[in-house]
């Protein structure tokens, strides 16, 4: 899923004890997370990288 904000959804999500199955990590595209939903199936959650103006 693609997100404007990662961090402010991380914060969110870690609130309402949300099940993380890695750190974030950043590359040059962006970066990213994955959490589980219920049934225990990845989700990966996007933040594209910003590009200059």
């Amino acid at each position: 899923l693609r997100v404007s904000d990662l961090s402010a959804c991380i914060a969110a999500m870690k609130k309402s004890g949300l099940r993380f199955r890695n750190e974030m990590e950043a590359g040059p595209g962006g970066r990213q997370i994955q959490i589980e939903d219920p049934d225990g199936n990845p989700i990966e959650l996007f933040e594209p990288a910003r590009q200059p103006a």
